[in-house]
């Protein structure tokens, strides 16, 4: 079985702005808060730039990152997804889905590891 990995125009540290948009939603969900929330606690003055924020169209400031991951309780990093380093992350879940050896595990994560140093 043949794995490989191909990440179309992005450089490392690019940031995947609609599944970074999806973590945001998810992580809002997942506690419970709501967009009206995040409107009051941000002070945004329009609900419709956290959709935006939600559906990839657009990002947050970093300050209202920053607001918003306290919100969370979480890291901003945890909220942002760098497209090369999910591009890999789901690269080693097939391979490990797949039941390929240990030593293939292995490889991945050094050529990961080696990708980012």
């Amino acid at each position: 079985m043949n794995f490989m990995l191909k990440v179309v125009s992005a450089e490392p540290g690019s940031i995947d702005v609609k599944r970074t948009g999806k973590k945001m939603k998810e992580a809002c969900l997942q506690k419970g808060i709501t967009v009206k929330t995040i409107q009051k606690e941000l002070y945004i003055g329009s609900f419709q730039s956290i959709y935006a924020w939600f559906f990839g169209k657009t990002l947050p400031s970093l300050d209202n990152m920053y607001r918003l991951s306290r919100l969370l309780e979480m890291p901003m990093e945890a909220l942002i997804v760098d497209v090369v380093k999910d591009a890999w992350v789901l690269l080693e879940e097939q391979v490990k889905n797949a039941g390929l050896e240990k030593r293939v595990q292995i490889y991945c994560r050094k050529q990961m590891a080696a990708f980012y140093s």
